[in-house]
């Protein structure tokens, strides 16, 4: 990607935003090793 001037970690960090806001919190919570209640409320803001 840096071959065509995008800037990958700003594509990266967007890429990771949208997949949190369409996944559900189980998921989300699975993926980081945190507590579901913890995935609900804090990363869904």
């Amino acid at each position: 990607m840096s071959c065509h001037a995008v800037p990958t970690r700003a594509a990266r960090n967007t890429a990771m935003t949208e997949a949190l806001a369409d996944l559900p919190p189980m998921i989300i919570s699975d993926l980081f090793g945190i507590q579901p209640r913890t995935a609900e409320g804090e990363l869904a803001e």
